[in-house]
This record gives structure tokens, sequence and C-alpha cells, in this order.
């Protein structure tokens, strides 16, 4: 249990007590702090998980390809597994460390378990963020990608493979811990 679902466990808790309170002395000090404590008890509801957190498992496979020099990683599920209205999907990059590239085909990759292609849709450096508190977690933003899905030839219900490049992987996460990297142009000053 998180220390806001204890508070908010313990307000509600210090509400019914106050108001057994007033009940049982006929005190009407009791009724009114009993009355104010619904505002506590406001700003500590727990928050609506706005994010979805996923780690390699047999719904999320996850596996570390080399097409061309690049290396990618392919995260394959099931469509109505990932939900798209949720904010952000965040990744941990510590399992991501330990998978063995593979050579696999593109048609190969490309492919699930039951043979037909699957709908790729490649995560580009701009849809990646890193947690605000989770270290070593980097996060797509899922409102992008569904937004770049409308010019395309398939839905997001019919997404079932995220394509992410490694490398921006790397430079999201350096971006959290404050190693941003420099453009090539750093230092070159325009002159009016």
């Amino acid at each position: 249990m998180s220390k806001l679902n204890m508070y908010f466990a313990l307000s509600v808790l210090v509400f019914l007590s106050l108001l057994g309170l007033s009940y049982r002395f006929e005190s009407i000090y009791f009724l009114y702090a009993a009355s104010a404590m619904p505002l506590v008890i406001t700003m500590l509801l727990p928050e609506r998980k706005a994010y979805q957190y996923i780690k390699p498992s047999k719904r999320f496979r996850f596996r570390l390809e080399s097409l061309g020099e690049e290396p990618v990683l392919s995260v394959s599920f099931e469509p109505e597994d990932l939900r798209w209205t949720r904010g952000r999907l965040y990744l941990p990059l510590k399992s991501l460390r330990k998978l063995n590239p593979t050579a696999a085909g593109r048609e190969q990759a490309a492919r699930e378990g039951n043979g037909e292609p699957a709908a790729s849709l490649p995560v580009l450096a701009y849809d990646l963020a890193p947690h605000p508190s989770k270290k070593g977690w980097v996060g797509i933003d899922l409102g992008q990608l569904a937004e770049r899905t409308r010019s395309l030839s398939f839905t997001t219900h019919e997404v079932s493979r995220l394509v992410i490049r490694v490398s921006d992987l790397d430079a999201a996460a350096a971006a959290k811990e404050g190693v941003r990297p420099q453009p090539a142009s750093a230092g070159e000053r325009l002159q009016a």
C-alpha cells in the first residue's frame, strides 16, 4: 500500500470516528470537525492511474534486434493489451540491458504467434521521455503515437508491435540524468 493510499484510508477512518463521536457525545464540535474532513479526504484521494507500466512478460515480449547497423527494441503485444487512452507507456531500462540481440529477419520479427504480419509502429526520439521520479524508466507518449496513426492505413486497435531505436532510449535516459546530448552545431553563434 502506498503512502498516499494509507493517508486516504486513515482520513476516512478519522472521518467515521468523528461522526461516531459526535453521535455518541451529541457534540456539535465533533460534527464540525467531521464536516471538514471531506476536504482532507478529497485532497488525499488516490490518483487515477494515468500511466501504464510494462515489463517483459508473456503479454509484452521484448526483443532486441539488429536490423541494419542500429540495434532496435521490438515490443510485441496483443492489440487489446495496450491501453491507448493512458498518457504514457513506461518501459524499464534495466530489463532491456539483460536482453540478448537476435539477428532475426524482418519478416520473422514482424510476425506474431498466429503467423499474420503485425502492424508495427515506430517510436521516434521525441516520443520518449524519462519518468519524473522513477530512475531507469523511459516513457512513450501514447497520444503522439495515436495521432501519427491517423495518417496511416491502420488504427491503434491493430498495432501489435512498437519498434524503438536503442540509441533513442539511451538519449532519453541521459536526459533524465542531466546529461543532455549536444547538437552538432552547439557553440556556434549565428549573427544577424
